[in-house]
């Protein structure tokens, strides 16, 4: 009995074996019910079949040899690049082939980033070659003759348009030239002066100190529409501007407003002296003009005098216009040199620049600061208006 109980359990497990070999898995039998596999030949643009590059609003047709083996699983089947599975992205079927359409979803941020961020000047900076598969959801991407070396049958994500990319960079450049000549040019981002020392330095063709806070407003300005261009060449999206961008924009704005409004409240001790000094200038000229009208013999020696007064006057006069002596100094320093709370305000500045700089460039978005950065910035601004109060500038 024990021997028959042998050969029998001996005869159960080799039959067993010999189904499980003969069972077709999953692209193992084809449509006609001959063993094959299911297997990626050609990728394309779905209204171009000879086009090998798609970019993020394309629709591409990937070609599958025995795809019944694929459907015969009845899940969703997914697209794969490089062998990372595309979230929220779902095959429809058409004419053989399967199609996706690349729409850039919230649910698939990181995929994206990895894909188009952090972009390399070089052979990849346009276009970026990929392998592309696809696999039915919970399961793994199948065999795939579209390798990011396979040369005619290659795949390329496009991640930049070059047309698109020589726009946004003509678009930033003459941002850039334009914003560099007003500032350079006309006092946008310089400080206000009293209506007596402006039409001075008007006369005399100088140019004003510039201002801290009216700098940083132009510098948030610039940096966010850059941005926005960037992003939007890139992925398309037109939606970008987050919370963060907006409180960083409002704290440029208030401190801009209130760095004015503290101007314009404090009365300047220049602008007494300036009037004193142009009475006198007029009482000089008068008399200059009745010398000119008297006894020839001494009309010589009285104007002579009375225009060394003029020129000292007018010296005197020039030395009360504040004028800028350098772009950093003019940000960092007054009448007692380089002051904390400056130097504070603009180290903030250009550290959160930086970050938003790397955030746009690697992940292809704007940033979003925590509310305790925000505040930090915030407080660098509101001291930095405190103590311009008291502040007198060079």
């Amino acid at each position: 009995m024990f021997i028959m109980s042998l050969y029998f359990r001996l005869t159960l497990i080799c039959a067993t074996v010999v189904v499980a070999m003969e069972k077709p898995a999953l692209g193992q039998v084809g449509a006609s019910g001959a063993e094959g596999v299911a297997r990626v030949t050609h990728v394309h643009v779905a209204r171009d079949e000879t086009r090998r590059v798609a970019g993020l609003g394309d629709e591409i047709a990937v070609v599958v040899e025995n795809l019944d083996l694929l459907l015969r699983e009845d899940r969703p089947i997914r697209l794969y690049v490089d062998d990372r599975v595309v979230p929220e992205l779902q095959a429809e079927i058409g004419r053989g082939r399967l199609y996706f359409g690349l729409v850039r979803h919230d649910d698939a941020e990181g995929f994206w980033i990895r894909s188009f961020g952090r972009p390399r000047f070089g052979a990849t900076f346009f276009e970026v070659p990929v392998k592309v598969s696809v696999g039915v959801e919970g399961g793994e991407p199948i065999e795939s003759d579209v390798m990011a070396d396979s040369g005619e049958r290659g795949f390329s994500l496009r991640r930049i348009g070059k047309w698109e990319f020589a726009g946004g960079l003509l678009f930033l450049l003459l941002l850039t030239i334009v914003v560099w000549r007003l500032a350079r040019e006309s006092n946008m981002i310089r400080d206000r002066e009293a209506s007596g020392l402006a039409k001075l330095q008007a006369e005399l063709s100088f140019h004003g100190p510039y201002s801290l806070a009216r700098t940083q407003m132009m510098v948030w300005f610039v940096l966010v529409i850059g941005s926005f261009v960037f992003i939007w060449i890139v992925t398309g999206n037109a939606n970008t501007i987050t919370a963060s961008v907006l409180g960083l924009i409002g704290i440029g704005s208030g401190t801009a407003l209130g760095a004015a409004m503290v101007e314009s409240g404090k009365e300047d001790p220049r602008e007494a002296t300036l009037q004193e000094l142009s009475e006198q200038q007029r009482k000089v000229e008068n008399e200059m003009g009745a010398a000119d009208r008297g006894e020839e013999e001494t009309a010589g020696v009285r104007r002579e005098g009375l225009g060394g007064q003029a020129s000292e006057l007018a010296k005197q006069m020039n030395a009360l216009v504040p004028r800028s002596e350098s772009f950093a100094r003019d940000l960092l320093t007054d009448v007692n040199g380089v002051n904390i709370h400056r130097f504070q305000m603009m180290v903030w500045t250009v550290v959160l620049v930086v970050v938003f700089v790397h955030s746009v460039w690697s992940r292809l978005s704007m940033p979003e600061f925590s509310a305790t950065l925000l505040a930090l910035q915030g407080i660098s601004g509101g001291t930095y208006l405190g103590f311009k109060i008291p502040e007198q500038q060079a």
